[in-house]
């Protein structure tokens, strides 16, 4: 994942606006006092509510949004450790600098648009290119959730995975798994069951 030195707070910030705009999910907080510390959360949940998406909702996503994701995540796709304790800068929004931001859609790969008079559906249990059968990324962290959870896999197993596979840490882990669950709930997508320890998605 990109180093947060790597990427500009005001348009990781309209990127989120324009996201939250939507009104997919609850909206994402941002800050107007934009630290190092909190422009990582601000990444974070970026891209954990981009990964969540279904193909149909992604389809409504703003070309800047996509540019977004897609230039945070290159790095992990690739497989490269970054470091980001460094220096703690400090990033105070003002509303006149929160103007357009101008974004290039050369070397993006845009998600496909729905055609006119179509209404994505949520909760929609269908796979792509790359996708599993809830429409998300197949190794994004939710995609490896889904594929644990489809199996059966306690909270330590998944924590350990988030942990291992995304660096994520154990606290922030939990939270993120508990909210995914939530999540998948709330869409219908799959039942939720707990039987010895472990938590599965049953198929409705």
């Amino acid at each position: 994942m990109k180093d947060i030195k790597e990427i500009n707070t005001k348009e990781l910030v309209k990127a989120i606006e324009d996201f939250n705009s939507l009104e997919i999910m609850d909206p994402i907080k941002v800050p107007k006092r934009i630290t190092d510390k909190t422009k990582t959360k601000l990444r974070d949940s970026f891209v954990e509510a981009i990964e969540t998406l279904t193909e149909d909702e992604e389809g409504l996503l703003p070309d800047n949004v996509i540019l977004m994701y897609n230039s945070i995540v290159e790095d992990e796709v690739a497989g490269e450790d970054v470091n980001e304790d460094a220096g703690d800068e400090v990033v105070v929004l003002k509303e006149e600098e929160e103007g357009d931001v101008a974004s290039s859609p050369e070397d993006v790969t845009k998600t496909k648009k729905p055609k006119a008079g179509e209404t994505p559906t949520k909760g929609t249990n269908k796979g792509g290119k790359g996708k599993n059968i809830f429409g998300r990324r197949v190794n994004s962290r939710y995609g490896k959730l889904d594929d644990m959870l489809l199996q059966g896999a306690s909270y330590d197993e998944m924590v350990a995975m988030l942990v291992n596979d995304f660096g994520v840490d154990e606290k922030r882990a939990l939270s993120t798994i508990k909210g995914h669950i939530r999540d998948v709930r709330k869409r219908g997508q799959a039942i939720i069951e707990e039987k010895d320890g472990k938590v599965y998605f049953r198929l409705p």
